[in-house]
Order: structure tokens, then C-alpha cells, then sequence
């Protein structure tokens, strides 16, 4: 009796390769990514055999009937691999997984519960619209789904994106970060990722600049205690008055409204109750509960992001402060001396 011939396939890959040979219905073995976003175009990656001229769809498998779902508008690959591509806003967001339905003439083969559809992110805008170079500046990013942030860059002109740090999202529609010191000046686009791996872009979204162009005069007073919040003045003019002269060779003067903050050991801390007075002064308060030391740097910026430096302007004290009618700050000697 002649024996009959056996072949032997010494992995997967030849089986494979022999199943496509031979013809037949289409085959699942993967499909990649497990989530997709519903805000943006979508790729869903699809190995398996005999896929080469399939049709893709993502929806619900139905007993009876024709399976239900959302077809990709493109289909390409080979037997082996497919990539299916779901347009931005065609698929509906879903908590329970839809199937994956792979459609070969009169064949039909689905992947159950392969893929959650979410509802994306979505960027609305930044805020301040300008950051300064010259220190770690804070940021806050607006939209949709930004409950869910992990990651934001920025970037500009092709160039390698930089990551923003502190990430804290404040709620799903605001997060807030820090732009990292020393980036070029120009503007920058900014880029959002959540934990789903969805991603949104504002293009030209934030400008960095590096130039100081707002007068600062003086701040009154200059000492605060650290326990109580303190009222001071901050002057773009020798006088206080909008006609006033300006201070260190800088050409602007502030508009409503500014704001304000301390450089507190390279961390921006918010003055309170920025409140415009006038070009050349506004006043603010300095909050409690700042460490003790300095003179700290102050820094100023108008609503269109130009910024400016007082360098030492401000100290906080460990005792009460007590402001005299002219304006000049001293710890009170009979406390100081308990």
C-alpha cells in the first residue's frame, strides 16, 4: 500500500499561508486597537486569512437578518492584514463593545464584543493665550473630555513635540498644566491625549514669548505676612497715574486686566483680586500661606500675552506687618521682639 503523503508545517505562519492558499471564508485571529474614538477618523487593524476584498463593519450581529452596523468608507490589505477606516463622527459612542463584522462575498464572520467606541476629546481653548519663557508657566486647556487627560504637548513647525508637566484636570472641561521654561519663542500648537488614546489638536493654539515689554515700576508694600492675605499696588508708571513715566526701558503699560504672580521657587504662585485701575497701576492681593523668604520675582501679563519682570519685589515675613501711612513696609518691632 503506497502511504499517503503527509505535510508537515513547521508553524502557524505555514498554516496560515497554506489556509490562504486554498481559498475560503474569511478568518479572524486579531483586531487592534480595542478602543476607538468617535470624534476623529479611526484605523481598525485586522489579521487573519483569506481577507484580501473584504468589507468591514462595526455594529451588532443580528440572528436574523443582516448584520447591522457602520461600514468603513475605506478597506485595504491583503489576505493577511486589513485596515479599515471609519470616518470622524460615524460611529456612536457606546458603554457595551460592538462586534466587528468582516463580510467576503456570501461569507460573513464576526468578532464579537471586539471594540468600545467612546466619545473623544475635543479642544475648545487655551488659556493664557501667551505663556512667558523665562520660567515653568501655568496653562490650562479647555473642551471636552478633559476629565480624562494623561498627556499634552506642544509644538511648532514639524519640530519635536515638548510635554507639558503637572497635568490635573479640574474637571471634563478643563485641565490644567505647566509649560516647561526655556521653549523657543513662537507659536505653538497644542495637542491633548487622553487614556483612551484619543487624541485632539489646537492648531496655533499658545505663543511663547521671551521678551519683556511691560513696564513694572514698584509693588507697595513690599513685605507681606505669611498668615493673612496683603493688599499691595502694583505701578506700570513712576507716579501711579496713566500719564506717568515708565520703568526700564519697557514700552507698554497694562490693560484690563491683567494678571499677576509670584516666582516662588521657580513655581508661579496667583496674586488674588487683580482689579485695573489704570494703565499705570492696578492692585491685587498676595495670598496667605506663601514660604517664607524672597524677595521673590513679580511678573505681570496683559490679556494679550505680552509679560513683564520686576526681579526681587516681594518678601514674605514669618510675623505681622505693619504698613505705615506712607506706603513703607516694616515688621512690627514690639511682635519681633517676643
Amino acid at each position: 500500500m503506497t502511504p499517503t503523503p503527509r505535510i508537515r508545517l513547521g508553524s502557524f505562519a505555514a498554516l496560515l499561508a497554506a489556509v490562504t492558499a486554498c481559498g475560503g471564508p474569511p478568518t479572524i485571529m486579531s483586531i487592534n486597537p480595542k478602543t476607538l474614538c468617535a470624534n476623529i477618523e479611526s484605523r481598525l487593524t485586522i489579521t487573519g486569512a483569506n481577507l484580501d476584498g473584504a468589507q468591514v463593519k462595526i455594529g451588532r450581529a443580528t440572528d436574523m437578518g443582516a448584520p447591522m452596523g457602520v461600514a468603513a468608507t475605506t478597506v485595504s490589505g491583503n489576505d493577511n492584514m486589513l485596515t479599515a477606516t471609519f470616518a470622524a463622527n460615524t460611529l456612536t459612542p457606546s458603554d457595551m463593545p460592538y462586534d466587528v463584522i468582516v463580510t467576503k462575498g456570501d461569507d460573513i464572520v464576526t468578532s464579537y464584543g471586539a471594540v468600545t467606541v467612546v466619545p473623544g476629546i475635543s479642544i475648545a481653548a487655551v488659556d493664557p493665550v501667551a505663556v512667558y519663557s523665562g520660567v515653568d508657566f501655568p496653562t490650562s486647556v479647555f473642551g471636552t473630555g478633559m476629565g480624562n487627560v494623561s498627556m499634552i504637548t506642544v509644538s511648532t513647525g514639524g519640530g519635536t513635540p515638548t510635554a507639558l508637566t503637572g497635568i490635573a484636570a479640574v474637571d471634563n472641561n478643563r485641565v490644567d498644566a505647566i509649560v516647561p521654561k526655556g521653549l523657543a519663542a513662537g507659536v505653538y500648537d497644542v495637542t491633548v491625549v487622553d487614556k483612551d488614546g484619543c487624541t485632539a489638536t489646537l492648531a496655533k493654539a499658545l505663543r511663547v514669548v521671551s521678551d519683556l515689554t511691560v513696564s513694572i515700576c514698584k509693588i507697595d508694600p513690599i513685605f507681606g505676612f505669611n498668615m493673612v492675605d496683603t493688599d499691595v499696588t502694583i505701578t506700570a508708571t513712576d507716579n501711579g497715574k496713566p500719564d506717568g513715566a515708565i520703568c526700564g526701558g519697557r514700552m507698554t503699560k497694562f490693560v484690563s486686566t491683567p494678571r499677576a504672580w509670584l516666582s516662588v521657587g521657580g513655581n508661579l504662585r496667583a496674586l488674588k483680586n487683580v482689579a485695573f485701575n489704570s494703565e499705570g497701576a492696578l492692585t491685587a492681593k498676595v495670598p496667605a500661606m506663601l514660604p517664607v523668604g524672597g524677595p521673590y520675582d513679580l511678573i505681570v501679563q496683559n490679556p494679550n500675552g505680552d509679560v513683564g519682570l520686576l526681579a526681587m519685589a516681594f518678601k514674605v515675613v514669618d510675623k505681622p506687618v505693619d504698613v505705615t501711612a506712607g506706603g513703607a513696609a516694616r515688621v512690627d518691632v514690639e511682635l519681633q521682639a517676643k
